[in-house]
């Protein structure tokens, strides 16, 4: 009686550690989860980003372009305007 007490003890006391080692495993499984989940969510972050950088270098390309696209629609109308007083 003794024996099978100290057996079952030996069993129980084996599959606690084989829990406790699943469980540390299970644990590590999740650490690298989440860290993989993290660097994910941080690349997504630089493509954003990167795509709100080239938007605003574009938006700024296009307003650089302006002044000079008006001053030449306004030569174009005077020389247009200057053409038609010469007939």
């Amino acid at each position: 009686m003794i024996q099978r007490r100290a057996e079952r003890e030996a069993v129980a006391t084996a599959r606690s550690a084989r829990e406790a080692v699943k469980a540390a495993e299970r644990a590590a499984e999740a650490r690298l989860a989440a860290a993989e989940r993290e660097r994910i969510a941080e690349l997504a972050h630089l493509e954003e980003l990167t795509r709100q950088a080239a938007a605003q270098a574009e938006l700024a390309r296009i307003e650089a372009e302006r002044p000079r696209k008006v001053l030449l629609e306004a030569v174009q109308y005077m020389q247009a305007r200057t053409a038609g007083k010469r007939r």
